[in-house]
């Protein structure tokens, strides 16, 4: 097969960008409709994202999942299909990007991201060719996109949520995180809580809506697409357990996908304006459909930081000690 060429994106937690192939951290790899990623923390503290395009194949498998998004999900699955339809876009990616760093073998991959919009069995299949086998002591992570978006922009450890650093602890106030996965072909809503306590921002309400995705507002016009959304928000929002969340608890609105800049942009706004307050903000310091390789990028330091919280007891099933909404 011939290699597309492969990119690399440099995020810089200071006023230096120096990219150095050495890390002290592992890898994750996320894989969305057009673009797998490799990231990791360097040893310049930056974040380096290399990039490769997905194979039709996937694109194709990718397609269907978000036609039958929320359709019977039948028990008996082809395994054997699914790893060749994965393996289409890992292996060559994988093979490039170790080409592009001059290494044997892609090195510490801790942690992998996948679209929501696959079912947890497929996630976990493509989890598993990433991760070695029956490796009980390596702490791992994989999740669907919106945990490894809400992990980009440090909800846990206080930044971004205009909040006082007393404020952020289990008697502080409640701060939401909305979260809008999207993509040319859906859209995802996540309204997710931020708790301090257990490091994680576990979810409280979803919504996918297949007729929302970008492809579709010129289909539909833009004004009705975004009276559509509108509704859709609303109804989200209120839905929300009164007893312990309000809009104004909404601390910051996150777009990751591939959707388009202007398309994604516009969509935060007008997601701001369903929110009606000021205290929502538009997360815009990294590119859209970045959002989440960075996130991810975060989860494979923190298996480090923190193994304990990812140790696989048995094969790559996680242990007791991990949380689901992780």
């Amino acid at each position: 097969m011939r290699f597309l060429p492969t990119s690399i994106t440099l995020f810089t937690l200071s006023s230096q960008s120096l990219f150095v192939i050495a890390s002290e951290s592992p890898f994750a790899i996320s894989v969305f409709s057009t673009t797998v990623y490799a990231s990791r923390y360097n040893a310049s503290d930056t974040i380096e994202i290399l990039k490769y395009p997905t194979t039709k194949a996937f694109q194709d498998y990718y397609k269907s999942a978000v036609l039958n998004f929320g359709g019977h999900v039948d028990d008996q699955h082809n395994m054997h299909r699914e790893e060749v339809i994965i393996n289409s876009t890992l292996k060559p990616a994988i093979k490039a990007w170790e080409a592009q760093l001059g290494v044997e073998q892609l090195p510490f991959v801790h942690a992998f991201f996948i679209s929501s919009v696959f079912d947890w069995r497929f996630r976990r299949l493509a989890a598993n060719l990433v991760f070695p086998p029956y490796t009980p002591k390596l702490a791992t992570k994989e999740g669907p996109a919106e945990q490894a978006a809400y992990a980009a922009y440090g909800f846990i450890e206080c930044r971004n949520l205009g909040r006082r650093i007393e404020e952020c602890n289990e008697d502080g106030p409640e701060n939401l995180i909305l979260t809008l996965e999207y993509e040319k072909e859906y859209l995802y809503i996540w309204i997710q809580v931020v708790d301090f306590e257990l490091g994680i921002c576990p979810l409280h309400r979803k919504s996918f809506i297949r007729e929302l995705g970008e492809s579709y507002r010129e289909t539909l016009g833009p004004e009705a697409y975004d009276q559509i959304f509108r509704t859709v928000l609303n109804k989200v929002l209120g839905g929300m357990d009164a007893r312990f969340y309000k809009r104004e608890d909404v601390r910051a609105i996150i777009v990751a996908g591939e959707a388009s800049v202007s398309a994604s942009l516009n969509l935060a706004k007008l997601a701001q304006s369903v929110v009606g307050t000021d205290t929502a903000k538009i997360m815009t310091d990294i590119p859209f459909s970045e959002v989440a390789a960075r996130g991810a990028a975060a989860w494979a330091r923190e298996t480090e930081v923190t193994p304990h919280r990812f140790l696989i007891e048995e094969g790559n099933f996680p242990s007791p000690h991990e949380h689901d909404e992780l």
